[in-house]
């Protein structure tokens, strides 16, 4: 082929790359040796049009392969932390349903996350109303005296946090419900004065 039918090809399939539809890549056939010069460029040139997308898809595999090799250990840490708090899940609800009873109906959810001092001001001394510094330390070495400490690691997370304020409510919803059933032998009236919201307390006592 002369340099000039070459840089005539090459310009064809820069200028028809972008249009060439790969159904018809299964359909080029090679010219015999009677076919004319013209036939045997174009074969060429679809060819060359088939080398071409194959290397820009080989590449783009070997792009998402790079990427997904990249992604596989950060996705492998996250289904360990997953696991790891998933484990803890029943005990964080136990005590955390006690916390939110007997010790801080209310907690800081900005609180709960902080990490705790090596030397924090004990929950229980007087020194923990001195300052604001001093009250968020007490506060943060009660809670790590209330949880056991397997679960202290993960007292950090936003895990633990979104779990303590969701069971705290529900602790305390639960505590009033059951209050509520025992409310009316206390003050000597039907159960349902305390249970049934459709009881007409207003004729009650007409």
């Amino acid at each position: 082929m002369s340099h000039v039918s070459q840089s005539i090809l090459e310009s064809d399939i820069d200028s028809n790359f972008d249009h060439w539809d790969p159904d018809e890549i299964d359909r080029i056939s090679i010219p015999g040796p009677s076919a004319l010069k013209g036939e045997i460029l174009e074969t060429l040139k679809a060819l060359q049009i088939q080398l071409q997308r194959l290397t820009e898809e080989n590449r783009s595999i070997k792009e998402e392969n790079k990427t997904l090799r990249a992604e596989k250990p950060k996705r492998n840490r996250r289904v360990d932390m997953q696991h790891e708090l998933s484990v803890h899940e029943d005990t964080i609800t136990i005590y955390a349903r006690k916390y939110g009873m007997m010790v801080e109906m209310f907690p800081s959810s900005e609180l709960l996350n902080k990490k705790l001092l090596e030397s924090p001001t004990p929950f229980d001394s007087s020194e923990r109303y001195t300052t604001e510094a001093t009250q968020e330390s007490a506060f943060l070495d009660e809670l790590y005296r209330h949880f056991p400490e397997s679960v202290h690691k993960v007292m950090e997370t936003s895990y633990f946090s979104d779990l303590v304020l969701k069971c705290i409510p529900d602790a305390r919803a639960n505590e009033i419900k059951k209050l509520c059933g025992v409310a009316g032998d206390v003050f000597h009236l039907p159960s349902k004065y305390f249970t049934n919201i459709n009881f007409e307390r207003a004729t009650y006592y007409s």
